[in-house]
């Protein structure tokens, strides 16, 4: 007797079924024979898709997903599974190209906003561009919990200056979308965190009141206070709130992190690494935690192997830079004789550092290209002739695509070279060759300007914004030593403005001299030649006091803070033994520390007889 045949769409209607009742095998196997007879049929594609999905097959949902979304982008649902599917397999980058190929297309859903969003707040998508978002963000119809994503993400991407601007926004339209508490919480939180980061610190009161009206808990509201009184620089109110808030809620990592970085802040080293671990017993893997122990730890003990481990977390702040994607394996401290490929991370002052273990490392390679930052290239081709120097683009340069045997960011040197605080007593006191030519002739200019001795001097960084102001020294906080008799001081700031330059040249009572046919920011060369010419250098922590020391130059390094974990603890950093460290507590005036370099140039100047 003949079956009766069920047609396509009763058959198809009976696999969605199946689907339902979670007989993913079974549905498949329907969809694949309705294709067999009508296979352009894309409502049954899609199906088809999310069954392999289902019974968890990649591969097959890969395969049939990208050729389907080439012909049709605007497949939501198939876009959405592929990226998920990518995702599980670790392959963020190629699940956020998946994600921003769909965000594009006319009438993009919601949800595929939401999936990109938590691919890249949860994961490391560097390439991605998260600005694809913003326009849709900013909508009012936008759900609020995806619009304060959003703000999270920017967050973690160190986007504060935008994250403001964004928030400020989203703050106008509250009351009209009548947030619930835990969106308002999150919102006036993230907006405390955007005043402070963007230099209007003064603002963040106000928004800690709104935070608690809002229904904050008193722990909660203690820690961002505690964050506040940070970049206030009243670090002893930040460490009293912090433990105030860990009375109420003892095990929150983010309060046992923040408040290491304050007892670090003010010396206390011991009492610091225990805050760090307890964090890192509650969130091991966290990173940002991980990069705030290796600090503490490195100011704690002789042996540093934990700390450079921990050192590696790092990687989870935008400033550290990205690491590599080329294919060659990473350096483990093997010895070998082959081909290394090193390359830069962070800032100018952190490669210096790095930079003193390039003498013993060049003896481990046959030969090492390293890419450099674009304003050390001379100086390094200089000193360092066994070593090639490739300045910052690696991925266009022809010796990238050479092949290597390892490669290296340069900040994991020390995991390798440094393990024990005794392993730097293998480098060189200094290690920058100036050019000999360029400092004699400064050498002679300083000469005419008379026998006193001749001060180096910079007080900034180039930024001052948000958090960063408080590591600075004001010029008024100068004072004490530009009025010094016995000597000269030369302008080593970089980007000066006239208004400074006139500042100090009256405190100074007209010894301050600014070459300006000398660009400091951009021409590093001639600046560190201009250095070598200085009898000391006193400078904030910056690359200015970096560049002198790794020249020979005595420098005198006004410190923020007491302790310094990049330095060890130590008072003569141990990356730059001419640098000797001034710290003082957060709280103390600038002119405690001044005083204390005012001493060491003023005996200076008494050996030189010059008073």
């Amino acid at each position: 007797m003949q079956k009766p045949v069920t047609s396509g769409r009763l058959q198809g209607e009976r696999a969605v079924a199946l689907m339902a009742a979670g007989e993913y095998a079974q549905a498949l196997e329907i969809f694949e024979a309705i294709l067999e007879t009508t296979p352009h049929e894309l409502s049954v594609r899609q199906q088809v898709i999310l069954c392999h999905v289902h019974l968890q097959h990649p591969q097959q949902v890969e395969n049939l997903a990208r050729p389907l979304l080439e012909e049709h982008p605007e497949l939501f649902v198939v876009a959405d599974a592929l990226a998920r599917v990518l995702v599980a397999q670790q392959r963020y980058q190629e699940a956020c190209v998946v994600l921003a190929a769909a965000i594009v297309q006319p009438q993009c859903p919601a949800f595929i906003y939401q999936t990109y969003l938590g691919v890249l707040i949860d994961f490391d998508c560097p390439d991605a561009d998260y600005r694809i978002m913003h326009d849709w963000m900013g909508r009012q119809d936008t759900a609020p919990e995806l619009r304060l994503g959003y703000a999270r993400l920017l967050i973690k991407l160190a986007q504060y200056s935008l994250l403001y601007d964004f928030l400020t926004g989203f703050e106008r339209e509250a009351e009209q979308l009548a947030l619930d508490k835990m969106l308002k919480i999150h919102m006036y939180s993230m907006l405390i965190a955007a005043v402070m980061e963007t230099g209007r610190v003064a603002v963040a009161p106000h928004y800690l009141e709104l935070l608690q009206q809002a229904g904050a808990t008193e722990a909660h509201v203690l820690r961002l206070q505690a964050q506040y009184y940070r970049y206030q620089g009243e670090v002893h109110r930040g460490i009293e709130a912090l433990q105030r808030a860990l009375a109420l809620e003892p095990e929150v990592p983010i309060a046992l992190s923040l408040l290491g970085n304050l007892l670090l802040d003010s010396g206390q080293v011991m009492e610091s690494l225990k805050m760090h671990q307890e964090a890192l017993r509650l969130e091991p893997e966290n990173r940002e935690y991980q990069h705030s122990a290796s600090l503490t730890a490195m100011a704690a003990s002789d042996d540093l192997r934990v700390a450079w481990r921990l050192y590696e977390g790092r990687w989870a702040s935008p400033i550290t830079g990205q690491k590599s994607k080329l294919p060659w394996p990473e350096w483990r401290g093997e010895k070998t004789g082959g081909r290394l490929l090193l390359y830069r991370e962070q800032g100018l002052g952190d490669e210096i550092f790095w930079a003193s273990m390039f003498d013993e490392l060049s003896e481990l390679f046959d030969s090492i290209v390293y890419v450099c930052h674009h304003k050390l290239l001379t100086i390094l081709a200089r000193s360092f002739p066994n070593i090639i120097f490739v300045a910052d683009a690696p991925v266009s340069h022809p010796l990238v695509f050479e092949e290597y045997d390892y490669q290296l960011p340069i900040g994991s040197l020390a995991t390798y070279l440094r393990p024990f605080r005794s392993d730097f007593a293998r480098g060189r006191p200094s290690f920058f060759a100036v050019d000999v030519t360029r400092a004699d002739h400064w050498r002679q200019r300083f000469a005419l300007l008379g026998k006193e001795i001749k001060v180096g001097l910079a007080w900034r960084s180039g930024n001052v914004e948000g958090d960063r102001a408080r590591f600075y020294p004001s010029i008024e906080s100068l004072a004490p030593l530009l009025a010094l008799p016995g000597v000269r001081f030369i302008n080593l700031q970089y980007q000066v403005t006239p208004e400074e330059v006139a500042q100090v040249h009256e405190l100074s009572a007209g010894r301050f001299h600014d070459f300006c046919e000398i660009d400091h920011f951009n021409d590093l060369d001639a600046s560190i030649a201009m250095m070598k010419a200085c009898d000391i250098v006193v400078s904030p922590s910056t690359s200015t006091a970096a560049l002198a020391a790794a020249a020979g130059v005595p420098v005198l390094d006004l410190m923020a803070v007491a302790v310094e974990g990049i330095h060890l603890g130590e008072q003569h950093s141990p990356w730059l033994p001419m640098m000797t460290l001034f710290g003082k507590q957060p709280e103390a005036p600038w002119t405690d520390s001044v005083r204390q370099v005012v001493g060491v140039v003023e005996q200076l100047v008494n050996d030189a007889g010059q008073v």
